[in-house]
């Protein structure tokens, strides 16, 4: 995986307050209100949004947290681009569940030429949309794997999209543009923050545009990458 910038120097807090709640009893949300959230709010791009939701091929949902339950991928514990190969290649079908604790959850179920559904891989609506059109009047069923006329979600067509077809192709582009997401996302808030080893900085890699990025890496610390699922999920349930 890619080398990652980490600034310290925030005080702990004994409290929260004021600082809002954690929606966690929302339903996962379309692309509209991810950039409303991610875009608007928190001035990221949208490849930066879309390069931080690949942090999802780490770790699982778990029933008792949120409702949901699985994994973006099989091998949950390598940070590769397949969240974005999966989520373009992969036959997902749309399933709604009742939870008792958090009401109706609903993911999009890996699913086998038997049509059965794979138990472990999930994908989450604010996943898929992120590449299909799944909302705004289509009354469909199926995204990923090969095209059906009668079921399949139409390519999304927003700002989104394109960036989940680069990160799909190119890991290296991915592994670039999540190190200065990632970057920037951490040290919102807070200038004085201060890099944990010398000439800790990552270069920046151009913003909104699809072309692949070259050389922009030489970052001198490391933080452990499974934090980055936690911290862009806290985000989404906190402001979705």
């Amino acid at each position: 995986g890619p080398a990652l910038e980490y600034r310290v120097g925030r005080v702990d807090a004994d409290g929260c307050a004021g600082q809002g709640e954690r929606h966690v009893s929302s339903e996962s949300r379309s692309s509209e209100a991810v950039a409303a959230a991610f875009v608007q709010r928190l001035g990221l791009t949208h490849r930066q949004v879309v390069a931080l939701m690949g942090a999802h091929v780490l770790g699982r949902a778990t029933r008792e947290n949120s409702g949901y339950k699985g994994k973006w991928v099989p091998d949950n514990d390598r940070f590769t681009n397949r969240y974005f190969v999966d989520l373009l290649h992969t036959p997902w079908i749309k399933r709604a569940e009742e939870d008792a604790e958090f009401g109706r959850r609903t993911t999009w179920g890996k699913f086998n030429d038997d049509r059965m559904f794979a138990e472990e891989e999930i994908m989450l609506q604010t996943d898929v949309d992120l590449a299909f059109q799944t909302t705004g009047g289509y009354f469909c069923t199926r995204v990923g794997g090969a095209y059906r006329p009668a079921t399949s979600c139409p390519n999304a067509t927003h700002a989104f999209a394109p960036h989940v077809r680069d990160f799909a192709l190119d890991q290296e582009a991915w592994f670039d543009e999540f190190a200065t997401a990632w970057a920037k996302l951490t040290s919102m808030t807070n200038a004085t923050l201060e890099c944990v080893t010398p000439e800790c900085e990552t270069p920046r890699v151009p913003e909104e545009r699809g072309e692949t990025a070259g050389t922009r890496r030489g970052v001198e610390a490391f933080l452990v990458l499974a934090l980055a699922p936690l911290l862009l999920l806290t985000y989404l349930l906190q402001y979705m």
